[in-house]
């Protein structure tokens, strides 16, 4: 089995526009996405990426044993969720991991609400800033996340990187710190009164 050095994805709006693959035979860049997809399963599914053995509750209640294997779709969005969480804000992602969950338990009911169009809407908006590209590096069974590139960063290299002329104030941190933490220890004593 060939050492697959990396697997990077490009996104744009939220949807990959390119995989590269690379080990040491060499490196494809692919811009069609299903044979993107193709590649990628066997590379990565070689190295045991993907295997997921897990309970699927049906909606009766019963909860069934499923084995999948997804190398591909496991690297994808893997990616996908890094480049959300280095650029959408703390609200975003908290309100989409809670629609993710609506939108997967409807259909998975068999009882599709209209909602789901709403959700579906939520997210085309929140994606068009999940535009990037994420790396891997993948070895046996495992893969890791070699760089992250947003093009709409909310992290700090993005913010504050050699490339930007913003500058960190680093004095504004212990201010702000203590202004964000004053309601917490206000709780905490009014618990410990309670």
């Amino acid at each position: 089995m060939a050492s697959l050095f990396h697997e990077r994805t490009r996104f744009d709006a939220g949807l990959p526009t390119r995989i590269e693959l690379g080990d040491e035979n060499g490196r494809a860049e692919l811009t069609n996405i299903v044979e993107a997809i193709m590649r990628l399963n066997t590379f990565a599914g070689a190295y045991g990426i993907g295997l997921h053995d897990h309970l699927e509750e049906r909606a009766s209640g019963v909860k069934v044993r499923e084995l999948h294997e997804s190398p591909a779709a496991t690297l994808i969005i893997k990616a996908h969720k890094i480049l959300e969480h280095a650029s959408l804000t703390p609200i975003e992602l908290s309100t989409k991991r809670y629609l993710e969950t609506q939108w997967v338990q409807s259909m998975v009911s068999g009882r599709a609400d209209p909602v789901v169009y709403c959700i579906d809407e939520f997210a085309n908006v929140a994606n068009r800033r999940v535009a990037g590209e994420v790396t891997f590096k993948i070895t046996a069974g495992q893969y890791f996340t070699d760089s992250i590139r947003p093009v709409y960063g909310l992290d700090f290299r993005s913010m504050y990187g050699e490339s930007q002329n913003v500058r960190y104030n680093q004095d504004l941190v212990a201010p702000a710190i203590e202004l964000m933490d004053g309601p917490m220890r206000q709780a905490v004593r009014n618990h410990e009164i309670a």
